[in-house]
């Protein structure tokens, strides 16, 4: 079994950050999207939801184990290129909030348990090589980040 890294820890205390950014948004305002902006701040919460099912399961040969519909609903509301724009009706807000309040500890425990022993190193792009399962979780946490700006940037306009 690998073990674990302090990036896992960092995942979780970046996910504590997010969620505090988030906290007293109301569903209006996470669902709106402002003016100049292709997507709104629960698009941007599922789209980290998704990736970070996508990086562990995925990537470890394992099906997402995502509720509401599964990995084909969220790829389709939340992947690179899509938009609330087209969304028909929105996703359940509140399911979304919990799962990705949930997800770091999930993840944790199942790394700790050998669920992601598997990967085998994967390139991203050229030059972007992960090696383990802590590179997964490390790029995790850079891929938050990023996304935590958009969703700063989001909240100051809603």
């Amino acid at each position: 079994m690998a073990a674990i890294g302090n990036e896992f820890m960092w995942m979780k205390t970046l996910r504590g950050f997010t969620l505090g950014i988030i906290k007293d948004l109301s569903h209006e305002q996470l669902l709106t999207i402002p003016t100049g902006f292709n997507n709104n701040i629960l698009w941007q919460i599922g789209h980290l939801l998704y990736e970070q099912y996508q990086f562990f399961y995925g990537f470890t040969g394992q099906p997402l184990p995502l509720p509401e519909g599964g990995a084909e609903a969220y790829k389709a509301l939340f992947d690179n290129g899509t938009s609330p724009k087209t969304w028909e009706t929105p996703p359940d807000v509140a399911g979304i909030l919990a799962e990705f309040a949930a997800i770091s500890d999930t993840i944790i425990a199942d790394a700790n348990a050998g669920k992601f022993d598997g990967f085998q190193g994967r390139e991203l792009r050229p030059g972007l090589l992960l090696n383990d399962i802590n590179h997964l979780a490390a790029f995790h946490c850079v891929h938050e980040g990023m996304h935590m700006g958009a969703i700063k940037a989001i909240k100051a306009f809603v």
